[in-house]
């Protein structure tokens, strides 16, 4: 099988970062999908305009745990706290890039979270975000704006706060559309490294139509020598698709191809049933090459 053309456009993966534990495996998992993508990995910090308008309140006070004393917030003491947080991700993205052995470039910027990192992922080709964490449930807001992207054009990476288990399974989705069929080259090199190998999901409404997407992904992996599972699955099924999607128990479910809304629909939905990383790739009429 050849490279996937699409594939070596995944060049620069952006990390939002907020220096808090969900952000390790948010970064682990980043880091190993910039190694198989061959991607340099982007780090970015967020300096919360809001907190700083928060510390410039005469009322603004700091709850010092454990023992609950409260002392006056500044904002000197709270543009403190942000540099040393943004030191914190900075070296924890330094450290995982250095494990991964990819290149990596990280920066600061003052401003609303979500405004910032949706603004950032426009410079890159992937957005790798966690479904949970950050300071008052903003980092959801980001997941939530995120699937917005995804919906259209943007790639996305979705961790779950957990993590991604270490040599876990990858499933993917392929109806035969430019989207799937790069979905299935790209979990080709997701899984290159593992020894669960991956499972395929045959978008088709009958056996005709699933035999057919079967011979095609049988030929785009031909050459691979991965262990390889077919489920099939009618697109308007959702049912089911969660039911085997909790079978096969993948760490990482790759969605490219169906239209922009049920491709978000379906990703709300497997975010709030199910616990893998969802990696939703955009739906571009430009197909990959054929195997050589």
């Amino acid at each position: 099988m050849s490279e996937p053309a699409r594939a070596a456009e995944i060049r620069r993966i952006l990390v939002a970062l907020d220096a808090s534990p969900h952000s390790l495996p948010l970064l682990k998992v980043a880091a190993e999908l910039a190694s198989r993508m061959e991607a340099e990995l982007l780090g970015l910090f967020v300096e919360d305009i809001e907190l700083l308008h928060l510390a410039d309140s005469p009322y603004a006070r700091e709850i010092l745990y454990p023992s609950t004393t409260q002392t006056p917030l500044s904002r000197a003491t709270m543009e403190l706290k942000l540099r040393t947080l943004s030191e914190i991700a900075r070296k924890a993205l330094a450290a995982a890039a250095s494990r991964a052995q990819v290149q990596w470039s990280f920066r600061t910027v003052r401003g609303e979270i979500l405004p910032a990192v949706l603004a950032a992922a426009g410079e890159a080709d992937l957005l790798a975000i966690s479904e949970a964490g950050g300071p008052l449930g903003r980092q959801r807001r980001v997941a939530s704006a995120a699937l917005e992207l995804a919906a259209g054009a943007a790639p996305v990476l979705v961790i779950p706060a957990r993590g991604i288990a270490p040599g876990a399974r990858v499933a993917v989705y392929f109806d035969g559309s430019p989207g799937s069929r790069l979905g299935l080259l790209v979990s080709a090199r997701m899984a290159a490294a593992t020894q669960d190998g991956i499972t395929v999901l045959l978008g088709a409404a009958d056996a005709e139509s699933a035999a057919a997407r079967k011979e095609e992904a049988a030929r785009l992996l031909e050459g691979e020598n991965l262990k390889t599972r077919y489920r099939v699955l009618k697109p308007e099924d959702t049912t089911a698709l969660v039911r085997t999607l909790r079978a096969e128990r993948p760490g990482l479910f790759i969605l490219g191809g169906l239209e922009p809304r049920k491709k978000q629909q379906w990703a709300e939905l497997l975010l709030r049933d199910t616990t893998m990383a969802l990696l939703l790739l955009d739906n571009s009429e430009q197909s990959p090459p054929e195997s050589e």
